[in-house]
């Protein structure tokens, strides 16, 4: 498929090159080309080491023709479904290059049979595939891939695989059931597998296969991640998507580049960081979060967001002082990238969740409510959990003045069972730290709390009775000696319950003397009595787990 020689081995009568093709160490160009002494001894003073000349089969001056005016067209049908791609067709000495080498590849009648059936059975597929093709001639020098032309050809090839799919599940635009995404999703191995009947080629075949793999092993067919992916497949893992969000679909508009690169950067540990940052100096389009520098200013600006549906003049607030810059920049004015936000991000994003979060909790979506969940305690531990998420919630159901009742009610009932339905998910069989009792005094119903630290405590290893509503104070006492319990939690909210909390556990006491006394909640924040009936006042969870730990530790619980 190639031959490579050294500048030395070329004749002056069979090649020539331009200055676009001579501009990297390593230079491919089409065969048949002619070169003169000039560009010989340009390339070698230029420190060319090695000409990469792709040898397909000769083509008639009709088949010539035939496959200009598709490259043409390909060109003008991208630029006709798609915002801010002008730039890829810019450069003409690009261009040249871009069009050589398409017609080189398809000199090769099983790729030109291919790529045409590929048109003629989703004309979408086709323009995606070149599209790939156009943004990878136009990023080759941002990234640093060892083999160019294949590289390229792979990208081109690298949807082949959809010729095989039927058209009926390709140009669907509603949802795809379970087995019709398989369907579609089994492209890949039918690229691969085509690629492997009509090329000797790993690196074309890998592209083929392992474009929807992800750095995480989200990805599909085979779920490899990290290092198992090859630096041309993360390549072109970036260009696939940039090309899927910026061409216009049947059921929407096209995307700018601005908005894939957005979309890239915050699927977290998905894409290669380090091309990515690449892939944003090369294009000069800037997501939202960036930092970045603007010509003549001292001081580094955020990019919050853009005045236009083009996304040329961005919204910057100035990093330290928290200014909106208000004169008339657009994106010529960034000198550079510096680093995409992700803290930044992640606050925005947390809150439009806990907002969606909220709004399920109290329409009464429960299986939403816990989908949004999820997504606001991903990462964090049980205590956190608790503090962030759960407390939170809690505060907002019972001080918000602009819900009815009937809401507030209808997201407690909500809450209760994304509450029941998430805590199995946190308990980890373990060996017992203890057993607790888990109580309140008073006719308030202590539901959510106590089910919250309860859930939090066994996620930790600890045995949990829990009693929401006041207990009898012999039925209570019947709980710690046939449980044998050598602690007690109560939870307190009012402050005319501190008192009888105070009666309670000194009437606990006189039974069970060594019986440890844990208590918190609102009432007990300013909590000074002089009797000293409680032996630990408890601000949060992770102060409870401490002082819990200390107990375990110095042996003060039944580890029966």
């Amino acid at each position: 498929m190639e031959v490579v020689l050294t500048p030395s081995d070329l004749k002056c009568d069979g090649y020539e090159l331009n200055s676009e093709m001579i501009k990297n160490k390593t230079v491919s160009v089409p065969s048949g080309t002619v070169i003169n002494e000039d560009i010989k001894r340009s390339l070698i003073t230029s420190g060319v080491k090695e000409i990469v000349i792709m040898k397909g089969q000769h083509l008639s001056p009709q088949e010539e023709l035939e496959i200009n005016c598709l490259f043409d067209l390909s060109v003008e049908e991208i630029i006709d479904n798609s915002i801010d791609q002008s730039l890829l067709f810019e450069d003409p000495l690009l261009l040249e290059w871009a069009k050589s080498l398409f017609i080189t590849y398809l000199s090769f009648p099983a790729v030109r049979e291919a790529l045409i059936q590929l048109r003629e059975n989703d004309l979408i597929s086709y323009n995606h595939s070149f599209h790939v093709f156009m943004l990878g001639v136009f990023l080759i020098n941002t990234y640093k891939v060892r083999n160019k032309p294949l590289f390229l050809l792979g990208c081109l090839l690298h949807d082949i695989g959809k010729k095989d799919v039927s058209r009926g599940i390709l140009l669907k635009e509603s949802k795809l059931t379970l087995e019709e995404f398989d369907v579609i999703s089994s492209h890949v191995k039918l690229g691969a597998r085509w690629i492997q009947k009509y090329f000797n080629e790993s690196l074309l075949e890998e592209m083929a296969l392992s474009h929807h793999e992800r750095l995480d092993g989200s990805g599909y067919p085979r779920k490899i991640r990290g290092d198992a992916i090859s630096y041309e497949v993360r390549c072109l893992m970036i260009i696939d998507v940039i090309s899927a969000i910026t061409l216009k679909r049947p059921y929407r508009s096209s995307k700018t580049i601005t908005t894939a690169l957005e979309l890239l950067f915050s699927s977290i540990g998905k894409y290669d960081h380090d091309l990515l940052e690449a892939t944003v100096n090369c294009f000069k389009k800037y997501p939202k979060h960036s930092i970045v520098r603007i010509n003549g200013e001292k001081e580094l600006f955020r990019i919050i967001g853009y005045f236009s549906e083009e996304h040329n003049r961005p919204m910057l607030q100035a990093l330290h002082q928290h200014t909106i810059m208000t004169e008339d920049v657009d994106e010529s004015n960034i000198e550079r990238f510096l680093y995409w936000d992700y803290n930044h991000f992640l606050h925005q994003y947390k809150e439009v969740e806990w907002n969606r979060y909220l709004r399920f909790i109290l329409y009464g979506d429960t299986l939403c409510a816990i989908k949004s969940f999820e997504k606001l305690t991903d990462g964090l531990k049980v205590e956190e959990i608790y503090e962030g998420i759960v407390k939170k919630t809690i505060i907002e159901l019972t001080n918000h003045k602009e819900y009815t009742e009937d809401q507030k009610l209808l997201g407690y009932k909500t809450f209760g069972e994304v509450i029941d339905r998430k805590a199995q998910d946190y308990i980890r069989k373990q060996p017992s730290k203890g057993k607790i009792i888990l109580t309140t005094v008073g006719e308030e119903q202590h539901t959510f709390p106590l089910k919250v630290v309860s859930s939090t405590l066994l996620a930790n290893g600890w045995d949990v009775l829990l009693y929401d509503e006041e207990l009898p104070i012999s039925d209570l006492v019947m709980a710690v000696q046939t449980n044998h319990v050598r602690v007690i939690g109560f939870s307190v909210t009012t402050n005319d319950q501190v008192s009888k909390l105070e009666d309670y556990i000194m009437h606990l006491k006189t039974y069970e003397p060594y019986l440890k006394v844990i208590a918190g909640g609102q009432a007990l924040k300013r909590y000074n009595s002089n009797n000293k009936v409680i032996d630990y006042i408890i601000e949060d969870l992770k102060d409870l787990q401490h002082q819990l730990d200390e107990m375990c530790s110095e042996t003060l619980l039944d580890r029966a």
